[in-house]
Formats: structure tokens, C-alpha cells, sequence
């Protein structure tokens, strides 16, 4: 079980609507060896002494209403349920992968006050080609805060490419040309590794638009997370700490729009690098 954003997408969705509704939630279980399986199969419902036991009228908004691009498979690309339990995603994420990780003897990733990691999902089906997925404008390296002066970048190494490593050695000399006082690191790791970074790090910038992996593991993050918006251009409110960033993303749109095609010599990266440049 590999693809940990679509796994997670149905299951928080239908978390959500039981919420919504006051309901109990359960299914069969899980079938996977990884944190996830410690994630809960069962939920009671609202408890009765509750002051709030349910909110039909927020779950028939989700019904009617759910996002322009809303299916239940991925249901990352729909509001209305799940973007209101952040509480229980926060909670019942950490509680599975710290359970997980002391019965597999993996460490939960710790970071001072002035780490942050940035993500990006670059691989090769999703340079250019795709509809949703794409880096992100580098003026996005503003939201950087000023007092972090250690920035893991993390990536899926095994998922590389000749465009992904030019774009990160780009994005790394853009960032010293703005931030000389940043120290940034290479850092990718396993699959929970890279996870597990997005959930306990006191700062996040996912620089790659379209991972619904990195939204389930930064919804359970407690700092700050900087993010790009969900499918259709939504925001929604997950709380104070969730920033959604509006900057332009390398898309098949803007592929199409601008002529580019997917680079294979440093020639057609540069093309590419330029646009995020001025992004």
C-alpha cells in the first residue's frame, strides 16, 4: 500500500459524514502492514451529552455542494466532511504512527523551532503531463519564516528525474540568492519516514501541488503548513495554523498554454525553471 493519499482519502471522507451526521462509523478493516492498519476500523457517534449531537444541515451541503471535481475515490477532491474532523485526523494520525513506529522500531522524527521541511511530489508522470500535479511558483519560498534557518527538503528519491534534480538544484540556488542564511538539506527517506516528516516538523512548504499525501500528513502537522490549494481552486477552513497558497503551478494547462513539452536536456528545463522563476 504505496499510495497512502488515496488510501487515507475515503476513509477520513467518510469519517467526516458519520460526524456530520451523529453516526457511528465502522468498516471490515484494514489490510496492510503499515501505520495505517492502527488507524481506527470503529468510531462511536457524537456522545450524548454533547451540545452539538450532529449537523445535518452541514452533511446535506456536502451532498449537494462537495467541489467541482468531487468523486469518493479521491475524495481529497471534495469539501464538507473531512475538513471538519481536523481534530480526529490530528489525533488518530500521530496515534498510529507513534504506536506503529515503537512496535517497528522507528524513531518519530524530531526538529528544533527553526527546522522546516518543504515536500515537492516531482516524478515523471507528473511533469507536465498532468492535470492536477505540478511545482509550484517560486514565489512561494517567501513564506518562509524568518527564524528558520534549517530546511529539509524531502522527496521520493526512487521517483526521480533528469527535470526533478535540475529543478531542485535550481530551487536550492534560487533560495540562496533570497535566504544566503538557509541551510538546506537533502532528505529523502522511506515512505513513513518522508510521512512521519510532514507530521512532526514545527514547519511545512509543500512546493508541489496535487499530493493528497502530503495533505492527510500535514493535516496532522501542529506547526505551520503552507500549502497549495485543492482541486478546483478550494480552500477550506481547517484552522488558523493551514495556510492554502495561491501560487501559480507548472500544470498540463500551463504546459499546453505556453507550448512547453516535458524536458529531456537541460535546454527544455531551463524553459521550465524559467516560468517557476517568475511565478
Amino acid at each position: 500500500m504505496d499510495a497512502w493519499g488515496n488510501t487515507l482519502s475515503p476513509y477520513w471522507q467518510a469519517r467526516g459524514a458519520a460526524f456530520l451526521m451523529g453516526s457511528p462509523f465502522s468498516f471490515s478493516g484494514w489490510n496492510t502492514s503499515t501505520w495505517i492498519g492502527f488507524l481506527p476500523i470503529s468510531v462511536a457517534p457524537v456522545s450524548s451529552n454533547s451540545c452539538v449531537k450532529a449537523y445535518p444541515e452541514l452533511f446535506r451541503r456536502m451532498c449537494d455542494d462537495p467541489g467541482p471535481e468531487c468523486e469518493m475515490i479521491y475524495a481529497h477532491k471534495c469539501v464538507g466532511a473531512w475538513n471538519y474532523i481536523r481534530n480526529q485526523i490530528l489525533q488518530e494520525t500521530r496515534s498510529a504512527l507513534e504506536r506503529w513506529a515503537q512496535l517497528n522500531n522507528e524513531t518519530i522524527p524530531m526538529f528544533t523551532p527553526s527546522e522546516m521541511v518543504m515536500y515537492d511530489r516531482c516524478s515523471e508522470e507528473t511533469t507536465i503531463e498532468h492535470s492536477e500535479y505540478g511545482p509550484i511558483g517560486f514565489s512561494a519560498f517567501k513564506c518562509i519564516p524568518k527564524t528558520v534557518t534549517v530546511l529539509y527538503h524531502v522527496y521520493d528519491k526512487a521517483q526521480t528525474t533528469f527535470f526533478c534534480d535540475v529543478l531542485r538544484r535550481e530551487q536550492t540556488k534560487y533560495l540562496k540568492t533570497i535566504r544566503p542564511d538557509l541551510i538546506i538539506i537533502n532528505s529523502p527517506g522511506s515512505i513513513w519516514q518522508d510521512f512521519a516528516k510532514l507530521v512532526y516538523a514545527p514547519y511545512v512548504l509543500v512546493i508541489y501541488a496535487g499530493s493528497s499525501f502530503a495533505m492527510w500528513a500535514s493535516l496532522a502537522n501542529v506547526g505551520h503548513v503552507w500549502i497549495p490549494p485543492l482541486y478546483g481552486g478550494m480552500t477550506p477552513d481547517v484552522g488558523s495554523n493551514y495556510h492554502w497558497i495561491n501560487t501559480p503551478v507548472l500544470n498540463l494547462s500551463i504546459g499546453k498554454k505556453f507550448n512547453f513539452t516535458k524536458p529531456r536536456d537541460i535546454s527544455g528545463a531551463n524553459k521550465l525553471i524559467e516560468w517557476l522563476r517568475n511565478a
